[in-house]
This record gives C-alpha cells, sequence and structure tokens, in this order.
C-alpha cells in the first residue's frame, strides 16, 4: 500500500467517526475527527497525475469524501453557533461547488442567522441558477423547505433553537448517515 492509499484509509475512517459523533450530537468531537481527516488533504487527488479511464471513478469519490467531510465539518461548527465564522469559507465553496445543495443551504443558514436574511434568501435565488445552469434542474425539497422557513421567519432557524446537529425545522437522518432536512 502506497501512502496515498494510507492516507484515504485514514481519511475514510476520520470522516466515519466524524459523522457519527455529528449523529449522535457530539459536534466537538465531529469537528476533531473531521479536521484531522480534512488535514490529511494536500490539494486535489493524484493531481499530477493525468485523469485516465481506470483511476478517474476512484478519484472521484475521493473528491465526493472530501466534499462530505466538508459539510460534515460545517454541519458540526453550525451546530455550535460558529455562523459567523463560516460564511466566506461556505461563499468560496459554493463557489468551487455550484451543484452541493448542502452547502448553499449552510450558506443560506449562516447568513440567515448573521441577521442577514436579505443576503440568506439572495443565496437561495444564486443556488437555484446554478441548479439550472449545471443541471438543468430546481432545488431540492430540503433548499425548498430552507427557503420557507426563512421567508416565513421560522423560530427553529435561530441558533439557540439548536442544540446539536443542523435543523432546518426537525432533524432527519437519512439512510445514509447525513442529516437531511424537513419543514414541521
Amino acid at each position: 500500500m502506497n501512502s496515498g492509499e494510507l492516507d484515504s484509509v485514514e481519511f475514510a475512517g476520520r470522516l466515519r467517526q466524524g459523522q457519527a459523533d455529528l449523529s449522535k450530537g457530539a459536534p466537538h468531537e465531529a469537528i476533531r475527527h473531521l479536521a484531522e481527516g480534512l488535514a490529511l488533504w494536500r490539494g486535489r487527488p493524484a493531481e499530477d497525475v493525468p485523469r485516465t479511464l481506470p483511476i478517474a471513478p476512484w478519484l472521484d469519490a475521493l473528491e465526493e469524501q472530501r466534499c462530505l467531510a466538508l459539510e460534515s465539518y460545517t454541519a458540526a461548527r453550525l451546530a455550535l453557533g460558529e455562523h459567523e465564522t463560516l460564511v466566506a469559507d461556505l461563499r468560496a465553496l459554493v463557489s468551487r461547488h455550484p451543484t452541493r445543495e448542502r452547502m448553499w443551504g449552510y450558506l443560506m443558514l449562516a447568513l440567515y442567522r448573521c441577521g442577514d436574511t436579505a443576503a440568506a434568501l439572495a443565496a437561495y435565488t444564486a443556488a437555484r441558477q446554478a441548479l439550472a445552469e449545471h443541471l438543468g434542474v430546481d432545488p431540492g425539497p430540503e433548499l425548498v423547505a430552507l427557503h420557507q422557513a426563512m421567508l416565513s421567519r421560522d423560530p427553529s432557524l435561530t441558533p439557540d433553537a439548536v442544540h446539536t446537529g443542523i435543523h432546518y425545522a426537525r432533524k432527519r437522518t437519512c439512510a445514509h448517515g447525513r442529516i437531511g432536512y424537513r419543514r414541521r
């Protein structure tokens, strides 16, 4: 096994542990594990190697895992009320990953919690445009529910209403272990 494979195995373990911590309502522990895993990254996987057909799926899977780790790390930080310090990072992430609805949702939520409802609603419009442009689809039900909750100034969106995990209204853990959102 080469060091790149060892790093990817170590990263996958940290991602699993961080997501488990998050689903148990332990955001501090999730942040620690996810930060340790994300620290193993040094640029894009195999960026010096031509993307050939045999390794492309493996590289895509690694990039997907990195995005999941970033989303989980962000969810844990939002659960701890760190919305103000996340806005700049989230803007950069949605710029690099314009089709990741969770990242858009976290940006919207962070902006909303900072008291910038107009910017949060503008982020929804930008997300809708990005999804239409890149994928030809409208936002999914979770992003739409978040938008509606913001329009109605749902009190469950405030940092004080969130103790663990991220809620747009009520927490729902999906079969794949990711945190989802639904309106009450």
